[in-house]
């Protein structure tokens, strides 16, 4: 077997900060953030992390999803299903999931399909997408690639993603593959964030949402650095109604600063945190913002902030 399971009590300790929440689609009595080669299960009642998963390989990046029932986790070339009240294992299958250095878990589940990328191809510059039956075990390799600097999203069985200039729309179920023109910038550096039927593209100064209905792309918003007086942005997660950023230019990684979060709703930024780093994974659930960092789990809430040593 090649996860351990550990089961870990952690003291918090309580530091007040002025915080915000938002709303994220969240569907588990539990919250998973992952650090490298482990994943830590937080109860957010108690505020603790309540079981710890660990790859015996502590060079292995995990990715995972999950919902109510089931976690799974994913290290390249194996997917495990583990029961998160008991922490045993389910099942565990080889499959064709690869690693994706990019700034999310590209593994995505939906209506009792798991989806994830395979090895990156030199050939191709880009991931595939694969598609695992729940129900059957089965593993399905799509007509579709994303691109290098983009991940993708499932939404009502479609496949949402970019390569080579296009938008790419494949539909799971009636196989029709749609390809809509769409160039960003390319003389700026940019990443191209997907969620549902959106998809937002981050340059250094500036982060444009966009929405595909129809055929067609639709602008929806648009926020520059400067609107947070800074000249470029040091981003750490978007999504469809925000981002979270740290108050320095991109680059300076060196300096600590303060992590932020930006509402589309209010036009505002507000501090979580002041003089820290980049976090390694984060969460957002409807009452509270979780980060994980080198030394420490962070839950972020209406009444304070909370520390959990790792």
């Amino acid at each position: 077997m090649r996860f351990l399971f550990v089961l870990c009590v952690s003291a918090f300790l309580i530091t007040i900060y002025t915080v915000y929440s938002d709303n994220f689609r969240h569907d588990s009595e539990f919250v998973y953030l992952a650090a490298g080669s482990k994943l830590y299960q937080i109860d957010p009642e108690l505020k603790s992390i309540n079981r710890t998963y660990s790859s015996e390989s502590t060079m292995t990046q995990i990715e995972y999803c999950y919902d109510r029932n089931i976690v799974y986790i994913g290290i390249p070339g194996v997917i495990f299903a583990i029961d998160p009240g008991s922490g045993e294992l389910f099942w565990s299958k080889e499959v064709s999931f690869g690693w994706d250095p990019g700034q999310q878990s590209t593994m995505k589940l939906s209506n009792q399909m798991l989806y994830y990328s395979g090895d990156y191809s030199p050939v191709m510059g880009a991931f595939p997408i694969y598609g695992f039956d729940l129900q059957n075990y089965h593993e399905r390799l799509y007509p579709v690639m994303h691109a290098q600097d983009a991940s993708f999203s499932i939404n009502q069985g479609t496949v949402f993603t970019y390569f080579d200039n296009h938008i790419i729309c494949y539909n799971t179920k009636t196989e029709e593959l749609e390809s809509i023109p769409f160039a960003p910038d390319l003389s700026r550096e940019y990443y191209i964030v997907f969620f549902d039927n959106k998809f937002a593209v981050i340059y250094t100064d500036e982060i444009v949402w966009y929405c595909v209905n129809d055929s067609k792309i639709h602008q929806i918003d648009a926020v520059f650095s400067a609107d947070v007086s800074l000249e470029t942005f040091d981003v750490c997660f978007v999504y469809s109604e925000g981002f979270l950023f740290l108050n320095r230019s991109k680059g300076d990684t060196h300096i600590p600063a303060a992590l932020s979060i930006f509402d589309l709703n209010t036009r505002t930024a507000t501090i979580l945190q002041n003089n820290t780093n980049f976090p390694i994974d984060l969460a957002v659930t409807s009452d509270a913002i979780y980060a994980v960092f080198d030394d420490q789990i962070v839950i972020y809430t209406e009444i304070g902030a909370f520390s959990l040593e790792r």
